[in-house]
């Protein structure tokens, strides 16, 4: 008993902002009906390139690698685009060469409904999908009728264990998207076939199907044009002390801040220690009074305020986490090394006046989004 479809996500890639209007154009439409314009995107997050950009806002990046793994494998990749990167916004990104990317725009491949599943999380009433024909059969990335979660066949599956494609997330469709922990499909576990659902879930006949699993040994077509480089040994990393701050006050003083959008500040600040997965900390600092905008200094040194509090706060944030995986959270520890691109964010008046700020850290499903005042959580909301 295997899954049909499969959730697809990438914990690891790269995300992008396209613009809506730019994007409705390239929709249901070939390269050529358009003329190979090259769609334009902006990567607002990420800490490497990677061969496959985290499926988010409509758009797959895959490099040329992956397109050729794909296609040799049996699997077709509809509506790829020329791409065209007009801005770099990480700056650890912007010191690396991208690799050569098409950008995938999918379309409604397969059919699904919605059906109520409570699963006690706290936060939303959850459902699964009910999962029905496949209108394009052998497609690799495809949205359904129900949602923009992009999906795949199992075929895809032995294509990420055949050439050890790292990083990614399959679940089977059928279980809950809300019920968002740590566990997915270990596709390159030595034990194979692996583990298609976590203990105790009962599978939506729907998305169950017989079959035999091939026997597939992890990176076994890396030869030829796929074969890695040869190895380069790196020196060993010292261990970290996990007591360490989590950002050396000098360092907030060597901070370049740079005026953005909303009349504020933003930096990338470099941690002492990992935070998630994650090794640095964006801040956006933003104010509504024009007509006293903010210093150098002032803005360092609300700054430096906000993160002590958010250094103080840590143990509320991982609480409140743990507490909404609830009965339900399979692999805690497995969950927080999925979160990435943690982010401080305050307004100058309220830093002043409550204070107030706020903070948020991502996963392939959600944005956790808290809110503070002082060093007390009062509000919390997962935005998918």
């Amino acid at each position: 008993m295997i899954p049909r479809v499969f959730f697809f996500g990438n914990i690891s890639g790269i995300r992008l902002n396209v613009e809506s209007n730019i994007l409705a154009e390239y929709t249901d439409k070939t390269s050529a009906e358009i003329g190979f314009k090259p769609l334009a995107v902006e990567v607002h997050s990420g800490r490497k390139w990677t061969s496959i950009g985290d499926p988010f806002g409509g758009v797959l990046l895959l490099d040329c690698a992956v397109i050729k793994q794909i296609k040799i494998s049996d699997l077709d990749l509809v509506n790829l685009h020329d791409i065209t990167i007009i801005n770099i916004a990480p700056s650890v990104l912007k010191k690396q060469t991208p690799p050569s990317y098409k950008a995938l725009i999918p379309i409604i491949g397969l059919h699904a409904e919605k059906q109520d599943y409570p699963v006690g999380l706290g936060m939303v009433s959850d459902f699964r999908l009910v999962i029905g024909n496949f209108l394009k059969p052998k497609i690799a990335f495809t949205y359904s009728n129900v949602g923009g979660w992009f999906f795949s066949p199992m075929e895809l599956l032995y294509v990420a264990r055949r050439y050890n494609w790292s990083g990614l997330r399959f679940r089977p469709a059928d279980f809950p998207p809300f019920m968002n922990g740590g566990w997915s499909i270990d596709y390159l576990s030595k034990d194979w076939p692996p583990k298609w659902w976590p203990d105790g879930y009962e599978p939506h006949p729907s998305n169950v199907m017989e079959g035999e699993v091939p026997d597939i040994k992890v990176g076994e077509g890396l030869v030829g044009e796929f074969a890695p480089p040869p190895k380069t040994t790196s020196p060993k990393r010292k261990p970290i002390d996990p007591k360490l701050p989590l950002i050396d006050p000098a360092a907030i003083r060597r901070v370049k801040l740079e005026e953005d959008d909303s009349d504020g500040w933003s930096a990338e600040i470099p941690l002492n220690r990992p935070l998630y997965d994650s090794e640095t900390l964006t801040i956006s600092l933003s104010q509504e009074d024009d007509d006293c905008p903010l210093t150098l200094a002032q803005a360092h040194k609300q700054i430096r305020a906000a993160l002590g509090l958010l250094e103080k706060s840590l143990p509320q944030i991982e609480a409140r986490l743990r507490a909404e995986m609830g009965p339900h959270k399979l692999d805690y520890e497995a969950f927080l090394k999925t979160l990435h691109s943690p982010s401080l964010f305050f307004q100058a008046e309220q830093m002043l006046a409550g204070p107030k700020w706020g903070f948020s850290v991502e996963d392939d499903l959600y944005d956790f989004q808290f809110d503070f005042e002082g060093d007390q959580l009062v509000d919390f909301c997962p935005v998918c």
